[in-house]
């Protein structure tokens, strides 16, 4: 259905699918749209606009984590609801990229975290 939404321009990318070849998929765009956290993180691990996309109310865990994360970096998260064709421009609307020096300043905690808690 997708396609159908954004014809030859968009790629589905199976996150089911081979961790390193899912992200290496990832790393091949210009532009991604997600419903999967996991996919926004990747994402944005690359410095790749994305926007969150909600195809439902069946988010396990519901949206908490994704304005959680959203926070984390100081972004201002605003879910996409598909209703009726959109052309892409419409779409980078909603698209999120956190500064490079947030990403830098959440790794360099998540490595001392992970590093402190190891000894």
């Amino acid at each position: 259905e997708f396609k159908k939404y954004f014809g030859k321009a968009c790629k589905i990318i199976d996150v089911r699918g081979c961790p390193e070849k899912v992200a290496s998929e990832i790393s091949k765009c210009y532009f991604i749209i997600s419903s999967s956290l996991h996919g926004l993180i990747v994402a944005h691990t690359f410095s790749i606009e994305s926007v969150w996309l909600i195809l439902g109310d069946g988010i396990v865990g519901g949206r908490f984590k994704y304005y959680d994360y959203a926070s984390s970096l100081d972004l201002d998260f605003i879910p996409l609801i598909l209703q009726g064709k959109r052309s892409f421009r419409k779409i980078e609307k909603f698209a999120t990229l956190p500064s490079k020096s947030a990403l830098i300043q959440r790794r360099s905690e998540l490595d001392i975290a992970f590093t402190n808690n190891l000894h």
